[in-house]
């Protein structure tokens, strides 16, 4: 066991950089991430042997505290700063046993300021340690502490009864909400449970009156055997290795790398992690994998003339990538994560193409020496390609000699000025048939869709364009999939116009999603627009008035009485936008002066992003079940 003391502890430094702007240290959304840091701390013990429970308590008053059973921080006086090893931590950012890699093998809170960031950031914080027989005991009030490190009367313990607890109440200062996001914390402990077999993490809720205990003998194997799709791959088809390797050949720079993975018809899962933090966001540890199970596949397959011998057949890493799911954990000193939170790693491609040798000579041994599951795995792929390739030359985007191709639906407009042109993808052929008359031909495009889009949130770009409809809306607007380039856009306003009903909105949704998620340049760039189509007509007297909703329609009869109107009030619901002829949807929809059209902009993608991943990713049906039970009642529910 290494010495764990303050001498140990380096010191890098201040907390006002951290005051004075929080964004660049933490997520100030909510004090999540503030309190993930001191879990990480105990994690880190965890996992390095030295602790085995860990308890995190949200109090009713609004303490967050977190209690493990780990060897306790450092109480001794540090040689140069000359305070204990607990003030150093909290008072100096960067400053920790982690940084020198003599008491962690491998550390999840090298980026960043650690628990620092949680003294700055709180007006309480109190920390409790026992270590070598004895308690001791430190507070601070918005960040100011209240006196030296004391010993605890009455504070004896057995010198094998080591810890630390940490509690803390965030400052509604830096905060937009002092309240932590419980759902995410809840995934987010399941998966520092899930990379730590045997760690017992227990969740106490004192409001709700509620323990929740995270605790997986098998680890990241249990998460596997839960997933939909877990059962549609080959037998036998559950790979698994777990790697010590240097990314440099003298041997200084140490990583351990284990990965789980099999193939199935549908990708559902793909998680990574740095150090037992998630990395949502992937990251260059990822694109190693990928590369990694690529080469192998594509290698093997052509090595054992498993391929099809069409001319110009060739696997592309979308084929591979659209049947492989995983869960990545790398270890590694020093990471360099894109942004606090940590959601992204970044690494010098060395050490990538490193970690990518050493993925790539495990699973090849693996494919050679199971042949049935490999030549079902590439059978996998294969099926994807000829798909692919079936697509493509149906499509056939663009020619060689010609422009782009457009799809046949498609009523163009005269006008050769993208910007000012405007695309609306219409809900229904009937719907269609009443937008064709009513646009202005000069700079109205029309294209009607068929019934709803695939949720494609979890789909590759590459894959997207399977669906004719999909690929349909790619050549009309003039943009591939994941494409950062729209110099070729063909529209400066793509307006969806779908029903107002709730299968309307779902409609709209599911189109949102595709552009955000596939064409997310031509939303940043507020080329998205999403067109309002009323749901009620109101003829009062000789005036006749349009609504968007239940309230809106209730307002406008209001107002007429209001003003003395003793005409009765006709309503008429539209079943959908087939219903309105040419004129209406001129009027309501179409005609730029009575329209009513918003423009989809983005403020915050981080998190869009997140709350459109709550909403629409397959795995999070957890977390959609509890947003809704705890917004749900802010919400309108459509009578039909």
């Amino acid at each position: 066991m290494t010495d764990y003391n303050a001498d140990a502890m380096e010191v890098l430094r201040d907390l006002a950089p951290i005051q004075k702007r929080p964004g660049m240290y933490t997520d100030t959304q909510n004090p999540t991430h503030t309190l993930m840091e001191i879990v990480d701390n105990a994690i880190d013990e965890a996992q390095n042997g030295y602790a085995s429970q860990i308890d995190i308590t949200l109090y009713q008053d609004g303490r967050y505290g977190v209690q493990d059973d780990g060897r306790g921080i450092p109480v001794d006086i540090h040689p140069v700063e000359k305070v204990s090893g607990v003030e150093l931590i909290l008072e100096i950012p960067h400053s920790g046993g982690k940084f020198s890699n003599k008491n962690y093998g491998f550390s999840g809170g090298l980026h960043g300021v650690g628990v620092t960031v949680v003294n700055a950031l709180s007006k309480h914080v109190l920390a409790r340690i026992k270590r070598n027989g004895q308690t001791h005991e430190i507070t601070y009030s918005y960040a100011v502490k209240n006196g030296p490190l004391r010993l605890v009367p009455e504070g004896k313990v057995n010198k094998k009864d080591t810890g630390t607890y940490l509690e803390f109440i965030p400052c509604e200062k830096y905060f937009d909400t002092v309240k932590v996001d419980k759902d995410k914390l809840i995934n987010l402990l399941r998966t520092k449970a899930l990379l730590c077999p045997g760690v017992k993490i227990n969740l106490h809720d004192e409001k709700q009156e509620t323990c929740k205990t995270f605790h997986f003998e098998n680890g990241v194997v249990g998460l596997i055997e839960e997933q939909p799709n877990f059962d549609q791959m080959p037998p036998d088809g559950l790979f698994h290795t777990a790697i010590d390797f240097h990314f440099d050949d003298e041997k200084t720079s140490p990583g351990h790398v284990s990965l789980w993975c099999y193939f199935t018809e549908t990708s559902l899962l793909s998680n990574s992690f740095v150090n037992v933090i998630p990395t949502p966001q992937s990251g260059t540890h990822v694109n190693a994998l990928r590369s990694a199970i690529f080469d192998s596949i594509n290698d093997y397959a052509t090595a054992h003339e498993l391929l099809p011998k069409k001319k110009k057949f060739q696997l592309s890493t979308a084929d591979v990538s659209s049947t492989f799911n995983f869960v990545l954990s790398l270890k590694m000193h020093d990471p360099d994560f894109a942004g606090q939170t940590k959601e992204r790693l970044r690494m010098p491609s060395q050490k990538s193409s490193v970690l990518s040798r050493f993925l790539k000579d495990a699973f090849v041994l693996w494919l050679n020496q199971n042949p049935t599951v490999s030549e079902a795995i590439v059978a996998m792929a294969v099926k994807k390609a000829n798909k692919r390739l079936r697509e493509q030359e149906k499509i056939e985007r663009k020619s060689l000699d010609g422009p782009m191709a457009l799809p046949g639906k498609l009523v163009d407009c005269d006008s050769e000025d993208p910007m000012d042109s405007e695309l609306f993808l219409v809900e229904g052929d009937s719907a269609g048939g009443s937008a064709k008359q009513a646009r202005n031909r000069r700079n109205q495009a029309i294209m009607p869709l068929r019934g709803k889009i695939q949720n494609t949130w979890e789909v590759e770009s590459d894959v997207v364009l399977s669906s004719d409809e999909i690929s349909n809306i790619a050549s009309a607007i003039g943009v591939d999939p994941g494409s950062e380039d729209i110099s070729g856009l063909r529209y400066g306003k793509i307006c969806i116009l779908a029903d107002a009903d709730s299968d309307g909105l779902h409609i709209a949704s599911l189109l949102t999603c595709l552009f955000v998620k596939h064409f997310y340049p031509v939303v940043e760039s507020g080329h998205l627009y999403m067109a309002m189509p009323p749901l009620y007509r109101i003829d009062i007297g000789k005036e006749t008035f349009y609504a968007l909703d239940e309230a809106e329609k209730d307002r406008i009869i209001s107002e007429a009485s209001r003003k003395g109107s003793r005409a009765q009030p006709y309503t008429q619901r539209f079943k959908g936008l087939g219903e309105m002829n040419p004129e209406q949807l001129d009027e309501t929809t179409l005609n730029p002066a009575s329209r009513r059209l918003i423009q989809i902009q983005i403020d915050d993608k981080e998190s869009l992003m997140e709350h459109m991943d709550m909403l629409l990713a397959k795995r999070r049906s957890g977390d959609r079940f509890n947003w809704l039970k705890d917004n749900g009642d802010k919400f309108e529910t459509e009578l039909l």
